[in-house]
């Protein structure tokens, strides 16, 4: 990843822009590198699939293989839009918490 970070920064300084974006589809993975060498995953879905992307953390506190562990279970057991649309019907239902 040291490695990568390095590369990044001397092609973000060549080309003027802020920061640039790889995609890992197969892992649900977005790793954003910045002109000052920070590096930041997150989860990244196809909208098909109805979920929302999050942010999983920075390196080096976040390894890439824990990133990519993190987003290919929240790809599995996700919350999609139609459970919290149940949950609203049920509290309509029954407002009284238990």
């Amino acid at each position: 990843m040291k490695i990568c970070v390095a590369a990044a920064k001397i092609i973000l300084a060549a080309s003027g822009v802020a920061r640039c974006s790889k995609y890992e589809k197969e892992n649900y993975l977005r790793i954003d590198f910045s002109k000052a060498g920070k590096v930041t995953f997150y989860a990244e879905f196809p909208k098909k699939m109805g979920l929302k992307g999050k942010k999983l953390g920075e390196w080096p506190e976040l390894v890439i293989q824990l990133a990519r562990e993190k987003a290919l279970g929240m790809a599995d057991g996700g919350l999609r839009a139609e459970s919290v649309h149940a949950a609203l019907e049920m509290y309509r239902d029954d407002p009284k918490p238990k």
